[in-house]
């Protein structure tokens, strides 16, 4: 028991109600204490937080949260890995980030769904070994430079009117 190694540590709930940097505050009973933040994950509290802290005579510590709206911070200075047997799901309210110098998605099938999908890029390279489709309600491409197709055969057909314009246009 931890009261026994310890016997002057109490274990209690603490509200929040000074946070400013490091510089957590907490209200247990009568008390206002500093507490020090001891918990495996970062966690930045609000005011109004209910921690749940480990008192002794000299300190305050928060060992964890019973009710909380502040962030937490996954922070290793090495190497991070989230393995699991079944699935990984992440789920945000409001967005997702993530920011990496460089990112390598290496999987036998993605599927992306969206509304909306933009992509920007510098360059933008596609190697694709079998078949390319495109399903689309319509087609717009624009090319500032050159736009140039290379293949074996090419076939263009349409229900309606096909339209080439250009200053010159050489065929053969």
């Amino acid at each position: 028991m931890l009261t026994e190694v310890l016997p002057q540590t109490a274990i209690s709930p603490a509200t929040v109600f000074y946070v400013a940097d490091d510089d957590v505050r907490v209200r247990l009973d009568a008390q206002e204490r500093r507490v020090t933040m001891a918990m495996a994950m970062r966690y930045h509290p609000r005011v109004g937080d209910l921690l749940l802290v480990a008192i002794t005579p000299d300190a305050c510590y928060a060992i964890g949260v019973l009710s909380g709206s502040g962030s937490v911070e996954l922070a290793s200075a090495g190497d991070v890995t989230v393995r699991a047997g079944g699935q990984v799901r992440l789920q945000a309210g409001q967005g997702l980030t993530a920011e990496a110098p460089q990112m390598k998605l290496d999987t036998g099938r993605l599927e992306l769904v969206a509304r909306d999908l933009v992509a920007t890029a510098q360059s933008f390279l596609q190697r694709i070994a079998g078949l390319l489709h495109v399903h689309a309600g319509r087609r717009h491409t624009q090319v500032e430079g050159s736009s140039i197709e290379h293949a074996r055969q090419v076939v263009i057909k349409a229900q309606e009117t096909v339209t080439v314009d250009g200053s010159t246009i050489h065929l053969g």
